[in-house]
């Protein structure tokens, strides 16, 4: 039922925004919602695996660099992830937008 569809939808951005994250109705992208929806049930799961699994959708890393990242890495000024060559296949250092 769309009307429930909806409702879920603004529950789910109503949760993320007081989290202090972007609602889930953001990422829509090419996959047409279904990528929010399972940002939205990933939200209601209150685990590490849970936080590292969104981390990785939404940053597109694999998840042995996101399992691996050290806050050090992080750079919340700028909002970006600095992966060090050191972690990474191509043995080349790389900047992940946040």
């Amino acid at each position: 039922d769309a009307d429930a569809d909806a409702d879920a939808d603004a529950d789910a951005d109503a949760d993320a925004d007081a989290e202090g994250s972007a609602p889930a109705s953001l990422y829509t992208g090419p996959t047409g919602g279904h990528a929010c929806k399972i940002i939205a049930q990933l939200r209601l799961v209150p685990t590490i695996g849970a936080k590292a699994l969104e981390f990785t959708i939404l940053t597109a890393a694999r998840s042995g660099d996101v399992t691996g990242a050290k806050w050090r890495e992080i750079n919340p000024e700028n909002k970006t992830w600095t992966i060090l060559a050191l972690h990474i296949k191509a043995e080349k250092e790389h900047v992940v937008p946040l």
